[in-house]
């Protein structure tokens, strides 16, 4: 398979970027194939992406979209040979952010304008608004997870501006308890749940673009969280963080994409912390960030996408073209193959989402390593 080239992929998004999302709903059963190839697959709209999540079915999968800009939920169907449907829209009101799988048929959905949260359905050739709640800030992100292990999905906001993470707890069904408020720096966006210190309970880790932070919630058990500095960037803004076994040896490591500056590798020490190890960036930083099984780091960046594997004494690099802004970025399985497959929220301009299908790294463009 060669390398995909930058001018390929951006001539394809140019010309998705000029068609307009229909303002009505349509079947998903119409099967409108705008883009598609063996490698990547392409879902237009007329203005940002701000979050998405997919659902993952036997047949296929549905990929959810924050329509920032049109204050709108897409959602698009995905076959297995990489097929995507017409999207079905829903109103969710001013300015959705975040996206998060609520089960097998819905998302959660955080619309920081507004200060809601709801709950939308797929229900055949529908999206289908079935619960929609206030929320004690503008919420950028929304996480769904079982932090306390008893059966029911608990929510985690993270603001768009603020200091505080709000933690509510599921009662089964789409009903929670007044928020429990962890106290942090300014801006955290991207929190994810993660066992990061392998005492069987789900931690949290986000972000703080305004302090440089990346801040650790410690799960103690008990619905209890101890909240800390793990680490300060060296440069400015992380805007994403991931992880992941980056060098393979049995432990969780973090990679952060930093906006002005180097990436940051959070190494796990075999007694605990970390050493830190860092990735210059070919323009001024990154934006986005995921960890694939085998430790490939993704970082996002103005048009493009820097895949990079540690070796023993550099990084190797490959490269993928994006379109603007893309960010945030996450692994999913879309078409239910066994490679992973990297989805792309062009959070400004005309992008849209960019599906690119796994394996990539034999996809990619060839760059000079860096040294370690």
């Amino acid at each position: 398979m060669s390398p995909i080239r930058l001018s390929t992929v951006l001539v394809a998004l140019l010309a998705t970027a000029c068609t307009a999302i229909d303002p009505v709903s349509r079947g998903a059963t119409e099967n409108v194939s705008i883009q598609t190839n063996e490698t990547a697959l392409v879902f237009e709209s007329a203005a940002g992406v701000w979050g998405g999540a997919v659902l993952r079915g036997e047949e296929y999968a549905w990929v959810a979209a924050a329509l920032h800009v049109e204050n709108k939920l897409a959602a698009w169907r995905v076959s297995a040979d990489r097929v995507r449907s017409a999207p079905l829209l829903g109103d969710t009101g001013y300015h959705p952010d975040g996206v998060a799988v609520w089960d097998e048929s819905s998302v959660a959905v955080a619309v920081e304008g507004i200060r809601r949260l709801q709950l939308w359905r797929i229900a055949g050739d529908r999206l289908v608004k079935e619960a929609d709640l206030p929320t004690v800030f503008g919420a950028r992100d929304v996480l769904v997870a079982d932090l306390d292990g008893d059966g029911h999905r608990d929510v985690v906001l993270a603001p768009y501006a603020g200091k505080e993470v709000a933690l509510m707890w599921g009662r089964g069904g789409f009903n929670f308890s007044e928020p429990q408020m962890l106290q942090g720096g300014a801006s955290g966006w991207h929190p994810v749940a993660v066992d990061i210190d392998a005492d069987g309970d789900l931690d949290l880790l986000w972000a703080e673009l305004d302090t440089g932070v990346i801040r650790l919630a410690r799960n103690g058990g008990s619905r209890n969280f101890a909240v800390s500095e793990l680490h300060k960037v060296k440069g400015v803004t992380p805007r994403q963080l991931a992880v992941g076994d980056v060098n393979q040896d049995g432990r969780l490591d973090i990679a952060v994409a930093v906006e002005i500056g180097d990436a940051e590798v959070l190494l796990a020490l075999p007694g605990g912390g970390f050493t830190s190890e860092t990735i210059r960036p070919r323009g001024l930083g990154h934006i986005g960030v995921a960890v694939k099984a085998d430790g490939t780091i993704l970082l996002s960046n103005e048009n493009e996408i820097t895949l990079v594997k540690q070796s023993r004494t550099s990084w190797e690099r490959r490269l993928l073209p994006a379109a603007g802004m893309p960010a945030p970025i996450a692994l999913e399985h879309v078409d239910g193959d066994e490679y992973e497959d990297l989805v792309i929220y062009h959070s400004s301009g005309s992008g849209g989402v960019l599906v690119y299908f796994g394996p990539m790294w034999v996809q990619a463009e060839v760059l000079e390593p860096l040294t370690r």
